[in-house]
């Protein structure tokens, strides 16, 4: 088993608060004599964005399938993520239906496009004028680099800075180097921004599955069938691209 690491739970599902703006109709009774004719009125113009009241996420762990938040929602505070998009495979696909199948506190992390994530820097929370210079900086410093291919050598399990989530990850093996290469580019800009470098020492992963508890997920390691995981080592996968995920914007960055 190896040692579990701690890393921060956030992902590219904390999303930034939602401005929405509400409008109350009141009204007032009047005695008898004082009532007049009614006078028609024109629709007055609705105000701003910024006037409008915000509503925070519910913090509720019921509408988060038992997930808590490990920071509150603020105003202003839009968690950007610098990451690397893995697609699915055979492999992954039967090991996710093992897992999932097996015990209901486990879910999947596969994404809507059908692929996995490989991170390149923790949760951040920049506010939205640091937003496009953040994004400005990675794009210089990677958009030169050239694209390189990697492949996955274990499962592994880890868990994240506050101990509530345990993730199921698959860890990288051939292409560890290059991808050191990306993180340095990338914690310059992270520090440039007063923000936390990704861990150390640093093991890149992609997580493909998480669990309110650690048992579940480590039985699925120590009976996930050897043959599996040597299949999965021969998959090799082309970094071409790395993507930035801010609040709601996404930023591509080609690589050469």
């Amino acid at each position: 088993m190896d040692a579990l690491l701690l890393y921060d739970s956030a992902s590219d599902e904390d999303d930034n608060d939602d401005k929405t703006t509400t409008n109350k109709n009141r009204k007032r009774s009047f005695p008898s004599d004082q009532l007049k004719l009614p006078v028609k009125r024109q629709a007055l113009p609705q105000l701003p964005s910024f006037f409008s009241p915000i509503h925070k996420p519910s913090s509720s762990s019921q509408d988060h399938q038992g997930r808590t938040r490990s920071k509150p929602a603020l105003l202003d505070s839009w968690p950007t993520h610098v990451y690397i998009q893995i697609p699915t495979c055979e492999q992954i696909q039967t090991i996710l239906g093992r897992v999932t199948t097996q015990d209901a506190t486990i879910h999947s992390m596969i994404s809507n496009d059908n692929s996995f994530h490989l991170s390149l820097t923790k949760c951040l929370y920049l506010k939205e004028h640091q937003l496009d210079g953040f994004a400005d900086m990675i794009q210089k410093r990677l958009g030169d680099t050239s694209r390189f291919t990697i492949s996955f050598a274990q499962l592994s399990l880890l868990t994240n800075e506050e101990n509530t989530r345990s993730f199921l990850t698959i860890e990288v093996g051939s292409g560890y180097n290059e991808l050191m290469k990306q993180l340095k580019l990338v914690d310059q800009v992270v520090k440039h921004y007063g923000q936390p470098i990704f861990y150390e020492p640093p093991r890149f992963h992609a997580s493909i599955a998480w669990s309110l508890k650690k048992d579940p997920l480590e039985n699925i390691i120590q009976n996930s069938p050897e043959q599996l995981m040597k299949d999965l080592a021969y998959i090799e996968y082309e970094v071409s691209s790395v993507f930035i995920r801010m609040g709601n914007r996404l930023v591509k960055i080609k690589l050469r």
